[in-house]
């Protein structure tokens, strides 16, 4: 569909996971579920430049942690949290594996954003996280607000609160009816995202 190369790594301990190219520069993963009652899904990771800092930040923020930080070999450290409205949202802190080279490009990552009920307890919670700014649109009459999250005055992911039974939970294959997915982050080094809001590249990976 994507025209993408994927490149499957042989080592046993990734489980078959596979690299997914265009001219030979990462744009997404793509391996077997972790878990047999997970979902089939995709899922987007924000940089972080401390995965296990980032996971308790999340606790006290008023989220939760779904998977602890553990290391993926010399690739880096995963984690993933949960917002207060439900959303899953994974955390990397990159060793090796920098995240996705191609943004905004043909066939690669472009946009995300969280569709919730609850939104109004979701959005507090990723600006105290990862220090993101927000920019409102009026949706016009009766569609409510539509929120930008930014860094550094960019746009990096968009977000609104649900407003009717659209991917209703009974046909969705996830167990909630919550989803979200951000990303498009500028692109920044670890020591950078230190001092700054803890975005730095999107690294995602299909579950």
């Amino acid at each position: 569909m994507f025209g993408w190369n994927i490149e499957v790594n042989p080592d046993p301990q990734y489980g078959g996971y596979g690299m997914a190219k265009i001219a030979g520069k990462d744009v997404a993963g793509i391996g077997g579920k972790m878990s047999p009652d997970a979902p089939t899904a995709w899922l987007i990771y924000i940089a972080s430049a401390d995965a296990a800092d980032t996971a308790k930040k999340a606790k006290a923020a008023g989220g939760s942690v779904m998977m602890e930080p553990q290391a993926i070999g010399p690739q880096g450290t995963m984690a993933v949290i949960q917002d207060p409205a439900g959303g899953a949202i994974g955390v990397w802190q990159a060793d090796q594996m920098a995240g996705s080279l191609v943004i905004g490009k043909a066939n690669a990552y472009g946009w995300a954003e969280l569709n919730a009920r609850g939104f109004e307890k979701a959005e507090p919670f990723y600006k105290k996280l990862f220090g993101w700014g927000t920019k409102k649109s009026d949706m016009g009459e009766g569609q409510g607000e539509y929120t930008e999250f930014q860094v550094n005055g960019e746009s990096i992911a968009g977000g609104m609160g649900r407003t009717s039974r659209v991917g209703d939970s009974r046909s969705s294959p996830t167990p909630r009816e919550h989803r979200s997915a951000f990303s498009r982050c500028r692109t920044k080094s670890n020591q950078d995202s230190q001092s700054g809001p803890a975005t730095c590249r999107p690294v995602f990976f299909g579950r």
